[in-house]
């Protein structure tokens, strides 16, 4: 007997990134690695970075105590990029899903984050960051 898929789609992170350094990463929601089935889990990040030369890379963090926080990269070791740079004048807002490496299983708890980089975020300078995956499902 096979129970039916229990999607999780969690409430969005927003804010913004005044005050913000260079270097400096904003965490989103965590959520705990046991309630999440196998290679399920991702996240849709909105960032608009208005301020001239600011960058915001998205990217994932782990834990095992819920309050220490560890940058995780892809399997290939790979560095995140940046997804939105700020240029003079009005800058759209950049969207993309991007999956979380599957070691985060391995830690006990899992969130998104983004990562301010070559200046100082202002007010101006926004994200969202909304998680979604199947809940883990032991009888599937």
């Amino acid at each position: 007997m096979r129970f039916p898929a229990r999607y999780f789609k969690g409430a969005a992170a927003t804010g913004n990134l005044d005050t913000i350094a260079a270097g400096v990463s904003v965490g989103g929601t965590s959520y705990p690695t046991n309630e999440i089935a196998l290679n399920t889990l991702s996240c849709e990040f909105t960032v608009d970075a208005e301020t001239n030369t600011l960058t915001i890379a998205c990217h994932w963090q782990v834990s095992h105590d819920n309050s220490t926080w560890i940058d995780i990269k892809p399997s290939n070791g790979a560095a995140y990029v940046a997804q939105a740079t700020g240029t003079v004048g009005a800058d759209a807002a950049v969207t993309v899903v991007l999956e979380a490496p599957k070691g985060v299983l391995g830690w006990e708890y899992v969130r998104p984050a983004v990562k301010v980089g070559v200046t100082t975020g202002t007010a101006n300078d926004t994200y969202s960051m909304q998680v979604c995956f199947r809940k883990f499902n032991g009888f599937s």
